[in-house]
C-alpha cells in the first residue's frame, strides 16, 4: 500500500510540476527566401522542344540581276526590286551575283540566280 501512496504522489507531484513550469509555445520563424524550395526537384528540367514549323516559299521566279551598282536589283516576277524591298509577303535583304536573299514568315531563303531553286538557309 506504501508503494500506491507514493505513485499516487509521484504523479501528482509531476502533474502540477508541469503546470507550473509549462511555457507557452513559441512560433518558430522559417526565413529561407534565399534558399532552393527543398520540394522541387534539383535535377535540370527538360525544356520543351519547339515545333518547327514547314513553311513553304512563295512562288517567286528571279529573271535578273544587276549588282555592278551600289544599289543592286533584282527583276523578280517582272518587278524591278531592291534591298528591303516587299513582294507580297515576302522581304528582300540581300542582292548578291548568286541570287537573292529573302525572308518570308520569318524564315530566311536564298532564290538562286543559276537555277531558280528557292532553298531554305539554316545559318
Amino acid at each position: 500500500m506504501n508503494k500506491r501512496i507514493i505513485l499516487k504522489v509521484a504523479v501528482l507531484l509531476f502533474l502540477i510540476w508541469g503546470l507550473v513550469f509549462a511555457q507557452e509555445k513559441k512560433e518558430i520563424k522559417y526565413f529561407g527566401g534565399n534558399y532552393r524550395d527543398p520540394f522541387l526537384s534539383a535535377l535540370p528540367q527538360e525544356k520543351p522542344v519547339e515545333k518547327i514549323e514547314k513553311v513553304n516559299p512563295p512562288d517567286l521566279k528571279l529573271q535578273g540581276i544587276v549588282w555592278g551598282s551600289d544599289k543592286p536589283r533584282a527583276i523578280i516576277n517582272g518587278i524591278v526590286l531592291g534591298k528591303g524591298d516587299k513582294i507580297g509577303e515576302a522581304e528582300i535583304v540581300e542582292i548578291r551575283k548568286e541570287g537573292v536573299e529573302f525572308i518570308y514568315k520569318e524564315h530566311f531563303f536564298f532564290l538562286e540566280r543559276a537555277s531558280g531553286i528557292i532553298k531554305e538557309k539554316t545559318d
